[in-house]
């Protein structure tokens, strides 16, 4: 017996042996990720102000499909108070920042991250006028996740890891959206102006939360507990919103569902693999956001924004949408979409 918890322990502590060399090494890599950054130019940040009125939105709007527009909408329901926990968490740590261009950069995330909340907010009004009562879940999700989780059990550094891993989810849903036409295909006007103005932005301050974490604690340990609970967070929610759409509707059934759900599947209009490949990737040890090459999605998206604003006014494309000296005031499908200062 003395043999068997003397053998044990010789485990136990190269367990802790092998751990500790890992998570050195780790942190030696995210530290050599800095320097062996992608030299792909960077895309500014720039806060673009909206005002999109979502007028006849068919009830099944995404592929014209039951399944697909739950899912959409149940994302949707997260951004608001999301955004919201996004800005604080990067923010608590923006006055320890000692460079100043990241500390600009943050800025700027942070003006588009509040008016991501607000574009998104306005479309819940469009599902309370199809029948639908958000008010349960709008009330549990955010005490649960924001009140309890966030203020009561996490620490400020892992608020702040979670935010990083869930920003590189949201640039690769954007990723995802942009290459694979989604919404500019598969949605009315109003509702893919406000994916792809919203994916646009995401991939532009993919690596603002990232930078700030490497700043404040490169820990690796710090890095993946972020992810981990990230990813079990978002994934929770997310079913439970769209679960409750889908439960609500009564213009669909459980036939329904199941049909589409399967059409996804074969055709990639749910690339579960996408997002399993983005947690691996956050994973790595030497990690860095400006390693994935997504920037070309995002350019070609504001030039067909651009494009289609510049027609609507009679005039040249110069991608107004992109540039801070060519503000576009003209509504084109309900919107405005204008270059902001980044102040905040």
């Amino acid at each position: 017996m003395l043999f068997g918890v003397t053998e044990s322990m010789r485990k136990i502590k190269l367990g802790r042996f092998v751990v500790k060399r890992f998570a050195a090494k780790a942190v030696k890599a995210a530290k050599r990720s800095g320097r062996k950054r992608s030299t792909t130019a960077k895309l500014e940040i720039v806060p673009r102000t909206m005002g999109f009125e979502f007028d006849d939105v068919p009830k099944h709007w995404f592929f014209e499909s039951s399944f697909g527009t739950h899912v959409a909408n149940g994302l949707n329901l997260l951004f608001p108070e999301g955004e919201k926990y996004f800005i604080r968490s990067v923010a608590h740590f923006a006055p320890q920042l000692k460079n100043e261009e990241l500390r600009s950069r943050v800025k700027a995330f942070t003006a588009q991250e509040v008016r991501h909340g607000l574009e998104h907010e306005r479309f819940f009004e469009v599902l309370r006028r199809q029948g639908f009562d958000l008010e349960r879940f709008l009330s549990y999700y955010p005490f649960i996740a924001y009140d309890v989780l966030e203020k009561r059990v996490y620490p400020r550094k892992l608020n702040l890891a979670i935010t990083a891993a869930a920003e590189h989810y949201t640039a690769t849903f954007a990723e995802t959206c942009l290459r694979d036409r989604h919404f500019p295909d598969h949605a009315p006007q109003q509702m893919s102006d406000l994916f792809m103005w919203h994916a646009v932005e995401e991939i532009e301050h993919k690596s603002v939360a990232y930078d700030v974490l490497q700043e404040v604690d490169p820990g690796y340990a710090l890095r993946l507990a972020g992810l981990c609970v990230a990813t079990v967070q978002l994934m929770v929610f997310w079913q439970l919103g769209s679960l409750m759409l889908m439960r609500q509707d009564k213009d669909t059934s459980f036939g329904r569902l199941a049909r589409e759900w399967l059409m996804a599947v074969k055709t990639r209009r749910f690339p579960a693999g996408d997002y399993a490949r983005a947690f691996l990737q956050f994973a790595s040890p030497g990690f860095h956001p400006s390693q994935i090459h997504n920037e070309k999605y995002a350019r070609e998206a504001l030039a067909y924004l651009s494009a289609r604003y510049a027609a609507a006014r009679g005039e040249k494309s110069e991608e107004t949408v992109s540039r801070r000296d060519g503000p576009a005031s003209s509504r084109v499908s309900s919107a405005r979409l204008r270059p902001a200062r980044a102040s905040v």
